[in-house]
C-alpha cells in the first residue's frame, strides 16, 4: 500500500496501532500542516462467519478511531 504526493508530509503513519490489522497492512497515512490522507484497505468479510465479525469489529473501532481524530482538530 501507498499514497504518492508530490509534495512531502511532515509525518507518515504506517499502521493503526491494532496488532491484528496492522499485520495485514490496512492502514498508511500521511500528515500535512492542515491536511491529513489516509489510505485504507478495508476487510470485505466474503470469507465466511469469522471474516465478516473482524470487519465488523474493524468498523465498529475504526468509527471511534475517526470521531478522536475529528475531536483532536
Amino acid at each position: 500500500m501507498a499514497i504518492y504526493s508530490k509534495a512531502e508530509p511532515q509525518k507518515t503513519i504506517s499502521g493503526i496501532g491494532w496488532p491484528d490489522v496492522d499485520k495485514e497492512g490496512r492502514f498508511i497515512g500521511i500528515q500535512f500542516k492542515h491536511l491529513s490522507v489516509i489510505s485504507l484497505y478495508l476487510p470485505s468479510g466474503t470469507s465466511g462467519e469469522h471474516r465478516q465479525s473482524f470487519k465488523y469489529q474493524f468498523l465498529d473501532r475504526f468509527l471511534i478511531y475517526l470521531n478522536a481524530l475529528d475531536q483532536s482538530t
